[in-house]
Order: structure tokens, then C-alpha cells, then sequence
């Protein structure tokens, strides 16, 4: 259920980023929306979004919140940290390596206290 909450919002937030740089500038609302709507990458934006509210509320009813709160948003913060890396050309660097394996030490310490 966490791991599904995870994935749901990498997948989620990648999905969003794509759709904005295809999308380009807005000129109007209306037609900014329009644009960003027509986009397939949009729809998958959605439809991770819906999974990662479900996912997560099945993890609520299993554990505590803070342990599902902690790892949900910070595991999904390193896996866009990848995976902006891989899809976009985003820089990984020494430090955001080093950051996100404190994240990940971090959260091993949180689950298991």
C-alpha cells in the first residue's frame, strides 16, 4: 500500500512536468487548460493522482501516520529525484545523491523506533 502510494505519486509528479513543458507558455487560461487537457500525459497526471489518494488512505488505515506520511513523501521525493534525472536532464549531483540517501537512512531509523 505505501510502496503503491510511492510509485502513484513519482509517477504522478512526472507525468505533471511533462505536461507543463509540452504545454508551453500560457497565453489565456482557457486555452492553457485546453492545451493541457488534450495532453495524454495529463490524463496519466489524473489517474496516478487518484491512485496515490487511494493508496495512501489504505496506508493510513494500516499504520500510523507519521511513518506513512514520512515514507510517502520522502521516498517519493527521491524517486522524482531519479527520475527527473533520467527523463528531463536534471542534474544529479553529489550533494542530491548524498541528501537522498540520508532520506532513505532517515526513514529506516523513523519505521523501525
Amino acid at each position: 500500500m505505501v510502496a503503491g502510494a510511492v510509485v502513484s505519486n513519482v509517477v504522478a509528479n512526472v507525468a505533471l512536468k511533462h505536461t507543463l513543458t509540452a504545454a508551453g507558455a500560457p497565453e489565456a487560461l482557457p486555452a492553457f487548460l485546453r492545451q493541457v487537457m488534450a495532453t495524454p500525459s495529463f490524463w496519466i497526471f489524473a489517474v496516478s493522482a487518484g491512485l496515490l489518494l487511494v493508496f495512501y488512505a489504505l496506508s493510513l488505515r494500516a499504520f500510523d501516520l507519521p511513518i506513512v506520511y514520512a515514507s510517502v513523501t520522502t521516498l517519493a521525493l527521491v524517486g522524482v529525484t531519479f527520475a527527473s534525472a533520467w527523463l528531463f536532464g536534471d542534474a544529479l549531483t553529489i550533494p542530491k545523491i548524498a541528501g537522498t540517501s540520508l532520506i532513505v537512512v532517515g526513514i529506516i531509523l523513523i519505521t523501525r523506533s
